[in-house]
């Protein structure tokens, strides 16, 4: 009965390498892409907190240029004080708007006309030079028309979490 149990299998050193589905020197690649999103998602509340506060600096100076003078504030120079601190804020926000990324600022800048494209009737956009053209709206039973999405608020700071 024993002589039945022998094999003729020959190990060699071919069977001694491992397959691996993440090679050994890639073991921590989840880890890194996780740290890769938590840091984007930092600069990205970072930037955020940057544009809100452009939003704000330009809001009061909005607010302080609207504001009539009465008589009693040029006699007592309250007028000087308001130049002075229309100054001081337009610096202000010229020194802020330097920590805001370029392609930042744009997406601020043409923000206004995005969602103007987003509440056409159809929303165009291209895909490796081909143009591609979405209906914006649905037509209900009582052919009522309403949009597909809603555009996230106005905001600065909101615009970057928005993703579209």
């Amino acid at each position: 009965m024993r002589d039945n149990v022998f094999s003729s299998f020959s190990g060699g050193m071919k069977m001694a390498e491992k397959i691996y589905i993440i090679p050994p020197s890639r073991t921590r690649y989840l880890a890194e892409i996780a740290e890769g999103i938590r840091r984007y998602n930092q600069w990205t509340q970072a930037q955020a907190k940057i544009a809100q506060r452009l939003y704000s600096i330009a809001q009061t100076i909005d607010t302080l240029r609207e504001l009539p003078e009465t008589k009693s504030e040029k006699s007592q120079g309250v007028s000087c004080n308001k130049t002075g601190m229309l100054l001081e804020l337009s610096m202000l926000y010229d020194r802020t708007i330097r920590e805001l990324e370029p392609a930042n600022q744009e997406i601020i800048k043409n923000w206004a006309e995005k969602v103007r494209a987003y509440k056409a009737e159809y929303f165009t956009y291209k895909v490796r030079d081909k143009e591609i053209k979405v209906e914006t709206h649905t037509e209900s039973l009582s052919r009522l028309k309403s949009r597909k999405f809603r555009c996230p608020g106005m905001k600065p700071g909101e615009i970057f979490y928005s993703g579209i």
